[in-house]
């Protein structure tokens, strides 16, 4: 399964009739898209499978991921009620941060594009 977060880019063609090479490059790494969608729902708790499943990967890269993000204090990783499917499971949430408190006009905008 390829992620959504893959810009393909084509090479520039020698001669006609070659075959065009096609790569993928990565634009953002799963720690990142994962910070960024904690912190866009910030507070609301997240288990490792429905992180997975809303960002597009399996829940192994996720599990691998997050357990990094748990240790760092802006992430909270503990068993509580996951927010997406119910259940009780060990789950990560973003930690508030008066610093950087995103008003509802500004969260509704990011909602929009996210």
């Amino acid at each position: 399964m390829a992620p959504s977060c893959v810009v393909r880019v084509l090479a520039e063609c020698k001669s006609p009739g070659t075959w065009i090479a096609v790569q993928t490059k990565p634009v953002m790494d799963f720690a990142a898209l994962a910070k960024g969608f904690l912190i866009l729902h910030e507070g609301a708790d997240f288990c490792d499978d429905c992180l997975a499943r809303a960002l597009g990967v399996d829940a192994a890269q996720a599990r691998a991921t997050l357990t990094t993000l748990g240790k760092s204090p802006a992430f909270l990783r503990d068993q509580w009620t996951c927010k997406s499917c119910r259940r009780s499971t060990l789950v990560t949430r973003a930690i508030a941060n008066p610093t950087f408190a995103l008003n509802r006009r500004s969260r509704t905008r990011l909602r929009r594009t996210a």
